[in-house]
């Protein structure tokens, strides 16, 4: 999966909380997620923190946080695991690893309890 069929995938699969993204699918969108914050960041020190640029870059937040949080969600269903493992995040330090951990594994290729179909 590219770079943009990345994007594209979890921005139509927003509120989507079933099936599967692969690594490439959820590490693609957290660049992409990475790369906006940051040239909001830029945008809004270049403009010298001006209330429009700060509600408009807010609002872009906002728009990337739900995609998100779903494709976090089905890349944990492609390990076979359950949404509620997101909790381990907010342990400090060693719910992140563990998390980490989960995320750079690899997808089950067989059916598993959250999408039947196998993997191509």
């Amino acid at each position: 999966m590219t770079f943009q069929e990345s994007i594209n995938t979890c921005f139509n699969k927003y509120a989507m909380g079933k099936g599967r993204a692969s690594r490439g699918e959820y590490w693609y969108f957290y660049l992409f997620s990475l790369l906006v914050n940051f040239a909001m960041t830029l945008l809004v020190a270049i403009t010298s923190h001006s209330p429009l640029v700060k509600l408009v870059t807010e609002v872009i937040s906002l728009a990337i946080i739900i995609p998100g949080i779903t494709v976090l969600v089905r890349r944990l269903h492609d390990t076979n695991r359950s949404a509620w493992n997101l909790l381990w995040a907010l342990l400090p330090i060693v719910g992140w690893i563990i998390m980490l951990v989960y995320l750079v594994q690899p997808g089950t290729a067989d059916a598993n309890n959250y999408d039947q179909s196998e993997r191509s």
